[in-house]
């Protein structure tokens, strides 16, 4: 996961001057099983999620691995298999620094560890983290960092021996929350 990570942060990069120049002002919303609160980092509103999210939606289905949610269509799906036995499914836009990415392994453990946390956040970053639900599973959601991406919002949960964990740039809070409100398991 860390080199597909690291592939797409590089391209994602070339982009965030844009994000951070264009800004964004987010508040709290609440949709269906999710709520998400964001704190305000920029002065005009949250276009690049709205537009994001006001395209023509495709879905997405993967029966390996359980799930299937709506995304943008003009978002490119790419999958990459990891070592452990699980897979990267990379939401990816025209421009660097839109897109999210869903990885999920095979898990045993009942709950997310602090060395399982500490493996795939090398950052040891969870802050103001909140208890939901994601299709009637418990889960976790924070804000979380990446060196090279800064800023993250993810989610994480563990649904009949998986572990998913759902990362998108911070300023596309509210965005990956209206993707995550079409998410079930299949």
């Amino acid at each position: 996961m860390k080199n597909i990570l690291i592939i797409i942060v590089a391209l994602a990069a070339l982009g965030a001057g844009y994000w951070y120049l264009s800004g964004h002002a987010m508040g709290t919303i609440a949709v269906p099983d999710i709520s998400f609160s964001a704190s305000s980092t920029a002065t005009t509103s949250n276009q690049q999620g709205d537009a994001l999210m006001n395209n023509d939606t495709a879905q997405y289905s993967d029966p390996d691995f359980h799930f299937s949610l709506s995304y943008p269509s003009d978002l490119e799906v790419h999958v990459y298999p990891e070592d452990n036995g699980g897979r990267t499914v990379a939401f990816e836009g025209a421009s660097p620094g839109e897109g999210f990415q869903v990885y999920v392994q095979p898990y045993s453990d009942t709950k997310i560890t602090d060395q399982q946390f500490r493996t795939d956040e090398p950052s040891g970053v969870m802050k103001d983290p909140q208890d939901i639900q994601i299709d009637g599973a418990p889960a976790k959601i924070f804000y979380g960092h990446n060196d090279a991406m800064g800023g993250t919002r993810e989610v994480w949960f563990i649904h009949n021996g998986l572990l998913y964990e759902i990362m998108t740039y911070k300023p596309l809070d509210n965005w990956l929350g209206t993707i995550m409100t079409t998410f079930h398991f299949i």
